[in-house]
Parts: C-alpha cells; sequence; structure tokens
C-alpha cells in the first residue's frame, strides 16, 4: 500500500494564506477620494466576504466587540476568526466612518465602520493588502524591503481572484510589527492628509523623540507612542472646523 504524505501544518497556513493574498482583478477593485485629493483603491465589503467564503467556507467568523463614538466619528472595534486544520488564529482592528451631516444615516455610518473593520482584519491573512498599504515599502526607504513577491502564473482562479505575484510579508521582518506599521500609516495619511515619505518619516521622528530615516528603525513601543501623541502634534479637520465655529 502505498504511503501517504502529510502536509505539514505550517505547509497547509501557508498555502491558505497564499490563495487569500492573491490579487483582485481590475474589474473588483474600486476607487474613492481621500484626504488631500489622493485617489485610494479599495474592495467592497461583499467582495472580501466572497473571497473568505470562497477559500474558507464555514472557516471563518467576524464580530463587533465594541462601537465608540467620538464627535463625528464611529469607531467599530472588530474580531475576524480564521481556522486552518482546527487550529484558530484570531485578528482585531479598528475600523471607522463619519456623520458628515445631520442627515446621515446613523445606520449606514455604523455598518460601514463595521465593513472597514472587517477589511481591515482580513488584511491580516493577506486579502487585498497590496491594495490598503502600496506605499510601505516607500516609508521603509531603499534596499530589503518588509515585503517580498512571490507567484507563479497568471490567470483569475476560481475566486475571482488573478493568480499574478502578489506581495506577502517578509519571514525576517515581525509579522505583527509589520502590521503595525502599515496601520500606523494608514492613520497618519488620513490625519496629515499627505502621503510624502519624507514628511511622515520626519512627523514620526518628531513623536517618538529621535531621527529615522526609515520605519525599519521603528519598534512596536515606537509605533505605540506615535497613536499615543499624535493628537498633540497634528490637529483634526474636526477640531479646527470647531475652533472656527467658535472663533
Amino acid at each position: 500500500m502505498d504511503e501517504q504524505t502529510t502536509v505539514p501544518e505550517c505547509d497547509k497556513r501557508a498555502e491558505v494564506i497564499s490563495v487569500l493574498s492573491k490579487e483582485f482583478p481590475p474589474n473588483a477593485i474600486l476607487q474613492r477620494r481621500g484626504r488631500g485629493g489622493m485617489t485610494l483603491d479599495y474592495i467592497s465589503g461583499g467582495t472580501c466576504i466572497r473571497h473568505l467564503n470562497n477559500v474558507l467556507p464555514a472557516d471563518w467568523s467576524f464580530e463587533i466587540i465594541s462601537v465608540t463614538q467620538v464627535k463625528r466619528e464611529v469607531i467599530v472595534h472588530g474580531r475576524l476568526r480564521v481556522w486552518v486544520d482546527g487550529e484558530c488564529r484570531v485578528h482585531e482592528q479598528f475600523g471607522s466612518d463619519e456623520f458628515v451631516s445631520d442627515k446621515t444615516s446613523a445606520g449606514d455610518v455604523h455598518k460601514t465602520a463595521a465593513t472597514d473593520a472587517l477589511k481591515k482584519c482580513a488584511t491580516h491573512v493577506g486579502v487585498a493588502l497590496d491594495l490598503y498599504h502600496p506605499d510601505i515599502e516607500l516609508l521603509c526607504g531603499g534596499g530589503e524591503s518588509v515585503t517580498d513577491s512571490v507567484g507563479s502564473k497568471e490567470g483569475v482562479g476560481d475566486s475571482g481572484v488573478s493568480d499574478k505575484p502578489v506581495k506577502r510579508e517578509s519571514q525576517q521582518v515581525d509579522s505583527e510589527l509589520v502590521q503595525r506599521i502599515k496601520d500606523m500609516y494608514d492613520m497618519l495619511v488620513e490625519k496629515t492628509g499627505t502621503d510624502d515619505k519624507q514628511s511622515i518619516i520626519a512627523l514620526v521622528s518628531a513623536i517618538i523623540g529621535r531621527n529615522i530615516n526609515s520605519a525599519k528603525q521603528l519598534s512596536i513601543d515606537d509605533v505605540n507612542t506615535v497613536y499615543t501623541n499624535i493628537n498633540e502634534f497634528v490637529q483634526d479637520d474636526a477640531d479646527i472646523a470647531d475652533e472656527r465655529t467658535h472663533e
């Protein structure tokens, strides 16, 4: 009787992540205007859910942990659970949306914030990671990147995702730190309205109290310091609007 080859669990996880990370075809990618007039690529919540269902049928779940509101912004803390070979991996993220006027539907704002949290959680397992964080290599400077390219033949698979080479996290860099830096970068771009590499690095240097020239010089503690002290260095649009109202 032929011997059966057992695939190591780590290889199975890597295979699942590889499929989840494949690039979406152009017709699945949407665009929106960000701060500073930037054009941002993204996928819809429905596309994200269908992709998870196609790759992990009955092997994932999402729940809302908490919902808070700060001024006009609604913030949803979400948790994504993914099961591979009976092992559960948990990923948490925050999504947000805001009331742009008094006529804005509260239901729509909360739904959009929850969907944002789901999509950000999904990037932890590779879903649309290349869309949400295309500028992380610029922030990290030249030389060895925090991401590398892997992939195989071109084409579109059953889940509607192409088999072209995609960006994957390098095994030489701590994956949690990479994700935190990416999230921090997104937050800084949103708050400052600029994606200029040197401006972002200068701001981070000022917040953490030492000069850096690459995101590879950052630690988890540095990222936490940026989140804790960012409002002392950058004034939100809402705060500016409130000040002008009271002038």
